[in-house]
């Protein structure tokens, strides 16, 4: 997928003022995933943690009923 040159440029931009003013890593809140969406969408996400609470919520609810 190709992409604007503008939009590159707005992920060089803010991965280069990123540089020393990352705040400590978090595998919950601030892991690479959540860097990587920042950069290209200022949203910092990480489907793959948001995927494991809900699984872990899932289990928890499944385990309590039995």
């Amino acid at each position: 997928m190709l992409q604007s040159a503008a939009w590159l440029n707005q992920i060089r931009w803010r991965a280069h003022q990123s540089v020393g003013r990352t705040p400590p890593y978090d595998l919950w809140n601030r892991n690479c995933e959540h860097y990587a969406t920042w950069l290209m969408s200022e949203k910092p996400q990480s489907p793959q943690v948001n995927g494991a609470v809900v699984l872990g919520l899932l289990g928890t609810v499944l385990w309590l009923a039995e």
